[in-house]
């Protein structure tokens, strides 16, 4: 009988082989390996060896080098990104939003769209605006592939305009990191904003997106040294004394002309939530929950919360006068006058606030803590004329009481305060 001789295993030893056999072993590995197994015999690497095997399945994406470079100036490269559609739509109806930042500065602006197809007039009108405040034009954007960026009408005013337009790789968004980053900022502090909030309403997330925003700007950033973005952009340091917490409930002055019928007993404020800011200073964006339109005021005043000892000075609800500001409680005769007309010291100040419900009031914006007290009482038990009826203490349709102390406004009906708070500048 004819027998096929066996194969020596050695002819089987080759480089490739020992590559394949533990499972395409990387060859970095392969060579510590020799040291570890009795009857390895494994021979040398062969020069420029590639197994095409493991290029294919195994390759990672090469890491991205940060593009902030140190002798950049402001608007010589703005980061461009578009982020949504989010689930539902703002109260102004806005599905998307476009975030622009300037890679020198990362100071950041946001604008909020319906469609996508309006992002080239809103870059059209970053550039205007940025050529008109000022004094430049930007030298590049940097943005995806998104069909958005990508269209004849953008193309056509970069050229115009001499603007370099920068794309990243598709399915590349870490190239457009500095864009990719912020949207993940803004992302995280929205959804805690929402959720901190009194009431949670998901179609305020493009207010919460324009107040992130904002706040970023005037955070310190790990590209910047010692610098917030506002102050690296324009120059100045930012305040921060005018900041509240989102969603704090707050009370707006009612114009003369906007009160309903019977104005004198008309209440002369509305409860209302804060949302943001402008760009003017102490003028707030406020939501409206009856008629569910935001709107900017001037004339906005915050309750103090529970954590806050102060008082304010303009006005306070009445449930909430808890401690005396200051312990120099005025001496008053009302011990002297009445004590001698038998009744007990709590009936004495009653009186006396029943005959002199101006100076009543008057104590308790001092922090009278006898008056104050006596007040929180009868309030909480139902009395609502007197020293806690008006023109001293209003109440709403909710029964929540505040003063009546916030400044009179001009009877005219083109006063531009009232034009303002007419205006629904929702989002």
């Amino acid at each position: 009988m004819f027998k096929i001789p066996e194969t020596s295993h050695a002819a089987h030893i080759t480089y490739d082989f020992w590559h394949q056999a533990p499972g395409h072993l990387a060859p970095s590995t392969m060579d510590k390996s020799l040291l570890l197994y009795s009857d390895a015999d494994i021979p040398a690497k062969p020069t420029n060896y590639v197994c095409s095997s493991c290029v294919k399945c195994k390759m990672t994406r090469s890491p991205r080098t940060s593009t902030l470079k140190k002798d950049r100036n402001k608007l010589d490269l703005v980061h461009s990104d578009l982020s949504g559609p989010f689930p539902v739509p703002s109260y102004g109806n806005s599905l998307y939003y476009i975030t622009l930042i300037d890679d020198a500065t990362r100071v950041a602006w946001v604008r909020f769209m319906k469609q996508k197809s309006e992002t080239s007039k809103i870059v059209r009108d970053f550039v205007a605006e940025m050529e008109l405040q000022n004094h430049k034009t930007p030298a590049a954007f940097r943005t995806d592939n998104g069909g958005e960026y990508v269209t004849k009408d953008l193309k056509g005013f970069f050229t115009s305009k001499g603007i370099i337009h920068e794309f990243s790789p598709p399915y590349s968004p870490e190239s457009n990191g500095v864009a990719e980053r912020l949207n993940r900022t803004i992302g995280e502090s929205l959804r805690a904003m929402l959720d901190s909030a009194p009431v949670y309403d998901k179609k305020l997330w493009a207010e919460a997106v324009l107040t992130s925003v904002y706040i970023k700007n005037r955070q310190p950033h790990s590209a910047l040294k010692d610098l917030t973005p506002y102050e690296a952009f324009y120059g100045t340091k930012p305040s921060i004394q005018h900041l509240q917490p989102f969603g704090r409930e707050c009370y707006i002055h009612v114009p003369y002309q906007k009160r309903t019928d019977g104005k004198k007993l008309s209440p002369r404020a509305q409860r209302a939530i804060f949302t943001g800011y402008t760009n003017v200073p102490h003028h707030y964006r406020v939501f409206l929950p009856d008629t569910k339109k935001t709107i900017v005021s001037a004339d906005v005043f915050f309750p103090p919360l529970k954590s806050e000892g102060a008082t304010p000075t303009i006005k306070r609800r009445i449930d909430q006068i808890l401690t005396p500001l200051q312990s120099n409680t005025p001496s008053t005769s009302v011990e002297h006058t009445y004590n001698n007309k038998g009744k007990t010291s709590d009936n004495m100040w009653r009186q006396w606030m029943d005959e002199n419900p101006q100076e009543a009031n008057d104590l308790v914006d001092n922090g009278h803590e006898i008056v104050a007290r006596l007040m929180r009482v009868d309030f909480l038990e139902g009395k609502r004329d007197g020293y806690l009826g008006a023109p001293y203490w209003v109440y709403d349709a909710n029964d929540m009481a505040y003063r009546e102390a916030l400044p009179q406004q001009p009877k005219q009906p083109n006063d531009e305060r009232n034009l303002i708070e007419e205006l629904d500048e929702s989002i």
